[in-house]
């Protein structure tokens, strides 16, 4: 019966796209090849009045390669999901060549997904909110096995070292401004004290007398960020994110000074 190949062809194919099945190059083109089959007897439907159109298995397609990446975007925190899911779009589009612009707005969706994930980095970063910072981080390197999926879309490796760099430069600048606070404050007095010829007892007291509380306070700030940021990122994968060992060297060359 022409209905029911037609609508045995799409439940076979429809069950291999979901989430839960692996998907073959095989499974494709069994469909390619039913597909074919019926556009070539198309001709003999017009004298079966309630037959269903060939082209039915095409919008078919159509329908599921566009479901499977609204799928997709309910699991973009499951790379091994996602890795399943694009893989079945390209053996698609190799098949039926006028779907593989489906596997290319997947690759778009998933590198907009990424993105956000730098920018999110970004703005944790500047509120030295480091756990969050982390999660974000980590979430990129979880999707480094989906760089071949990327191409020139997303270099997750270069975005990672780019945050590895900002991060650092952040730091150094929170290191940079206790320096001066403390420069600022003892300026005066350590003139002064070298022209009565104080000695170095002397001149640490002086400091302690001229920072005054918010100098203090802002001190002991820096010290809470950078040692936030030590305990946070000594927990990150040191395989693809260098960030333990120089920001640990970094917090300990502040306080040796």
């Amino acid at each position: 019966d022409w209905n029911t190949q037609i609508n045995a062809a799409k439940h076979a194919f429809n069950k291999c796209m979901e989430i839960s099945h692996s998907f073959s190059k095989e499974d494709i083109l069994a469909y390619k090849q039913i597909v074919d089959e019926f556009k070539s007897a198309d001709p003999l439907r017009k004298h079966l009045t309630e037959a269903i159109c060939a082209d039915a298995l095409i919008q078919n397609l159509d329908h599921q390669t566009h479901h499977l990446i609204e799928e997709m975007q309910e699991h973009m925190k499951n790379e091994f999901i996602l890795q399943t899911q694009l893989n079945k779009l390209v053996q698609v589009g190799t098949v039926f060549p006028e779907f593989a612009s489906v596997y290319k707005e997947a690759c778009q969706t998933l590198a907009k997904h990424l993105t956000n994930y730098v920018n999110n980095a970004k703005v944790c970063l500047d509120n030295h909110n480091f756990e969050e910072m982390r999660k974000n981080l980590e979430a990129l390197v979880k999707a480094l096995s989906l760089q071949s999926h990327l191409i020139s879309l997303f270099d997750i490796k270069q975005e990672i070292t780019n945050l590895e760099t900002l991060t650092l430069t952040h730091l150094q600048n929170v290191v940079s401004e206790a320096h001066a606070k403390i420069k600022d404050a003892t300026k005066d007095k350590f003139d002064l004290a070298k022209e009565e010829k104080s000695d170095t007892s002397s001149l640490s007291l002086v400091r302690v007398e001229k920072l005054s509380e918010s100098d203090v306070k802002q001190l002991e700030t820096s010290v809470m960020i950078l040692e936030s940021a030590v305990n946070v990122f000594d927990l990150l994968c040191q395989q693809h994110v260098n960030l333990s060992k120089p920001v640990k060297e970094m917090f300990q060359s502040f306080l040796g000074e």
